[in-house]
């Protein structure tokens, strides 16, 4: 069984196959496009810059809260409320507060990453131009 502490019955009615396939497919995929720009970074521009390093800690605290998402289906995530085992109360909850910021990391920085490319893009363009528009 998957859900600790749960029985037969509990653990069917888990949504955790679900959980832990969309986490899988979405970091693999993000993690396939942060290597491609990493890649087209250095060796096309061969250098990173500010947007690229907050992308790739973007990545990093993203990897790390889908690790802390798969670990909470075992311990009830994906289930109703009523349905999660009581004995995992504590661990659940301590790992949902540590998770926290880590998410909140994790959307900071892309965004933050987003921004900074907008910012050099805007750098190279014809500032007349984009003011007409």
């Amino acid at each position: 069984m998957w859900v600790q502490h749960a029985s037969t019955e509990t653990n069917q009615r888990s949504r955790y196959p679900m959980l832990i396939c969309v986490c899988s497919v979405m970091v693999l995929t993000m993690i396939a496009v942060v290597a491609l720009r990493a890649y087209d970074r250095a060796h096309r521009a061969r250098h990173f810059r500010l947007d690229d390093w907050t992308t790739f800690t973007s990545a990093a605290t993203t990897v790390i809260y889908a690790v802390l998402a798969v670990y909470q289906t075992r311990l009830g995530l994906g289930l109703p409320l009523e349905l999660r085992p009581i004995e995992d109360l504590h661990k659940f909850t301590l790992l949902n507060y540590a998770g926290r910021p880590i998410y909140v990391a994790a959307l900071m920085t892309f965004k933050i990453g987003v921004c900074l490319g907008a910012l050099r893009m805007l750098d190279r363009s014809n500032g007349k131009a984009i003011q007409q528009t």
